[in-house]
Parts: structure tokens; sequence; C-alpha cells
């Protein structure tokens, strides 16, 4: 298979348009060339740099800066859902729609308040400055949400693995008793002793008139 483009025209690892291509594509790793279907290191660079330049003076990313936080909506205030996602407001201003934050947040923060369906029910965010640059990668506040957890879990993984808190086995699995209800191997052909054909009795002669008279006396077979 080859990694060609989408019928819009999206092209290479990171799907740039044409023109996002012209304007934004990078060569990551200095070969001369900028190879979104099959350079990895231009593909990763091309997006950060789309990062960097795309959301605009007050939109583009901060190295560094937070993305989003978890808040709370306040009983009795309802959803503010701003048309555009520029992180525009104050945290005060939030706050007297109702939002909380839950977390810690530099002084003089500006963001947009996001409301999302979550599997326990409603879920409050606030976006910064770098969730919106994501949304000018995708125009999308649930892209920008997947790709912000993806991060953190991504991030997570790379930490050491705890040790298991329960004992290892002792025995080999190989070694293990087959579990119940399991069909034994047959034993091959070639390792099962020959058994020799049980002894057959004479034939008693037939009864007549005349006794015959044996020619000879055989020793009993054992």
């Amino acid at each position: 298979l080859a990694l060609n483009g989408s019928y819009a025209g999206a092209m290479g690892m990171g799907q740039f348009m044409p023109s996002s291509y012209r304007q934004l594509a990078v060569d990551g790793d200095g070969d001369g060339r900028r190879d979104l279907f099959a350079d990895a290191d231009d593909a990763i660079f091309s997006v950060a740099n789309y990062f960097a330049k795309k959301g605009g003076a007050n939109g583009s990313w901060v190295r560094g800066a937070p993305v989003a936080v978890r808040a709370t909506l306040l009983p009795g205030f309802g959803e503010f859902n701003p048309d555009e996602w520029l992180p525009t407001y104050s945290l005060a201003d939030l706050r007297q729609r109702g939002y909380v934050v839950l977390g810690d947040v530099p002084a003089g923060t500006t963001a947009t308040p996001i409301s999302l369906d979550g599997e326990a029910g409603k879920e409050y965010w606030l976006g910064f400055r770098n969730y919106y640059a994501i949304t000018r990668y995708n125009h999308s506040k649930m892209y920008a949400m997947a790709v912000y957890e993806l991060s953190q879990a991504i991030a997570a993984s790379t930490q050491p693995m705890p040790a298991p808190n329960f004992p290892l086995p002792a025995t080999p699995v190989s070694n293990a008793a087959p579990a119940q209800g399991a069909v034994a191997p047959a034993t091959p052909a070639s390792s099962v002793p020959p058994v020799a054909p049980a002894p057959v009795a004479p034939l008693a002669a037939p009864a007549s008139a005349t006794p015959a008279v044996p020619t000879s006396v055989a020793a009993p077979q054992r």
C-alpha cells in the first residue's frame, strides 16, 4: 500500500492541503526536501511549524504554556458558548459567568469556555491559547481536546512501569497440568510395542466308534 492523499487534496502524514504545504511544511532532517509522505521528521516538524504560525498573533502555539484545564460551572449559571474560540476572556470574567478553575493557572492567563459531553455527563473546561492553536489545525473543539488528552496519555506512558504487586508463578506455564477437559496428545505409533497374538488351542478330533490312536504326543504350549 502507498500513502497518497484524500479526495479533498489533503496529503501526507499530516494531511496538509497544498496551500498549507507551500506555506508551512519544513525540512525536518536537513536533507533538502519537504517529504510529508515518507519522512516522519519532516511531518512532525511541519505540524509543529503549523501550530506555531497558523494561529496568528493571538492564537499561535506558545512552547511550555498550558493547553486546557478542567473547570466547574456553578449552580444557577447557564453555559457560555461564544461563537469564536479565541481565548480572550480573563479568569475573573469567566468567574462572573459561573466558571471556576479546577487547577493552577498562571496569573494573567486568558481562556475560552469549553462544554463537552463526557462519559459521566457534561464536562466543562477552559481552553487557552495553545488549545486555540490546535483548533486551527482542525476546526473542532472535540478534535482539539482529543489531541490534548492523547498527548497527556502518551507523556504518562513514558514513565517507568511500577513493579507488580502480586507474586509471579514459580512453575513455568509450559509445565503446568492441562486444563480439565483438555485432550492429551496421542502417543506416536512407532513408540507402541507390538502385542503378541494369544495362543490358539488345537481342534479336537471328531468322535467315532473307533478311537484314534495318536501318532505323537505334543508338549503343552506355555
